[in-house]
């Protein structure tokens, strides 16, 4: 009897100790599901800067938390998302990255007729995924990836991680 009770009282502090631990800190993959839930709900795809001053996007912001901390597969599946944005988004990620992937993806994207919110400098408008596509250059290009690397290089973003949960651009 005394043999199985002291594993049993063991077994009870571990559990208790490590219920009583739990900080509520979200794990890397509760922020992923959290920031592609608001991505999801703005429904647009922006660009880094907007309005007339190139004030910050909040959208955009949310891109580059998930391309700071997605890897390629990530990356893949949010570019065959249901959510319209999120692919176009997937697809610049895959870009970036230059992965194999992203020809394969661009590709099945030139053939999406989905319509989406695009909002790039002071221009908002409702435009079909393949224009998206074919007009990336306003999202991503080349000379885009020196303003990103130093965006996920910065140690502070311009919206913490609880701005970047409020809805909005």
């Amino acid at each position: 009897m005394r043999r199985c009770a002291i594993p049993l009282f063991l077994t009870f502090l571990s559990v208790t100790t490590f219920a009583q631990n739990n900080t509520g800190v979200p794990s890397k993959r509760d922020s992923i599901e959290s920031i592609k839930s608001v991505m999801r709900q703005t429904g647009k795809v922006t660009t880094m800067g907007i309005g007339p001053a190139a004030l910050p996007s909040r959208q955009y912001s949310r891109f580059l938390f998930l391309l700071s901390c997605c890897n390629e597969y990530e990356l893949y599946e949010l570019a065959t998302d249901t959510s319209a944005n999120l692919r176009v988004y997937g697809l610049i990620g895959l870009l970036y990255l230059k992965s194999k992937r992203a020809k394969e993806i661009k590709a099945m994207l030139l053939q999406d007729n989905t319509i989406s919110k695009v909002h790039y400098g002071c221009i908002s408008d409702s435009w079909q995924i393949k224009k998206t596509v074919k007009e990336l250059k306003y999202w991503y290009s080349k000379s885009h990836d020196v303003s990103i690397k130093n965006y996920l290089s910065r140690t502070q973003s311009f919206f913490t991680y609880a701005q970047l949960l409020e809805s909005g651009n």
